[in-house]
């Protein structure tokens, strides 16, 4: 096997010469057709990079099929290059739910139970959490789960939550529901009469807790 070195931008040095077939060489590689199409691929501390400084398309394809497709837009799968199909973020993460009524929380406290789990993927987001209160406070109004880790879109645009609640020593059965902007989670009863109303302060006790998960859609 033989070796040629060419002289350019991103052109390695070789370090330790062939070893069957394997080649090795410091600085990076610079894989190019012409001066608007290449791909770079080196090592930058303790991470291996491939890029394509030109913003185009990188391919990885099996039997010439195209599978995975990363672009400016992000992450698509099979022949699929539509900008709105890309999935350009995933997180994972932990977040502090809290309780408001009416807006305010004067007085609420909670046991060191109280905690929040969070998936991103995209434009959807999935949350659950648990609150133990210690002390409901004295605000008044309709209650809503706060703190939410992203918020979610305008409610004109049909992003309701989706979710179910777990609850004790709370005097209705509640389900989540999203209106409006903002990153709370407004709670809701349905009355056997099909009525939908707001819980409010009236319904909690000082030892009420709340178990709950969600998804909704952010930006």
């Amino acid at each position: 096997m033989a070796l040629t070195k060419v002289t350019g931008e991103g052109v390695g040095t070789l370090t330790s010469g062939i070893s069957g077939t394997d080649i090795t060489l410091s600085g990076g590689v610079n894989i190019f057709n012409s001066s608007t199409d290449s791909i770079d691929i080196r090592a930058t501390g303790n991470r291996c990079e491939i890029d394509n400084p030109d913003n185009n398309s990188i391919l990885l394809k099996t039997g010439g099929t195209t599978r995975i497709r990363i672009d400016p837009n992000g992450l698509l799968f099979g022949s699929d290059t539509a900008a709105a199909n890309a999935l350009d973020d995933y997180e994972e993460g932990t977040w502090t739910p809290a309780v408001t009524f009416g807006g305010a929380a004067v007085g609420v406290a909670y046991t060191a139970n109280t905690n929040g789990r969070y998936v991103k993927v995209g434009g959807v987001v999935y949350v659950s959490g648990c609150l133990f209160l210690s002390n409901k406070g004295s605000s008044t109004g309709a209650a809503a789960i706060t703190g939410l880790p992203f918020a979610h879109l305008n409610s004109s645009e049909g992003t309701k939550a989706s979710g179910s609640i777990g609850q004790t020593n709370i005097s209705f059965t509640a389900f989540p529901s999203i209106l409006g902007s903002g990153s709370s989670l407004l709670l809701f009863d349905t009355t056997t009469g099909g009525t939908l109303g707001a819980i409010d302060n009236s319904n909690f006790g000082n030892n009420s807790s709340v178990y709950f998960n969600a998804s909704y859609a952010t930006a």
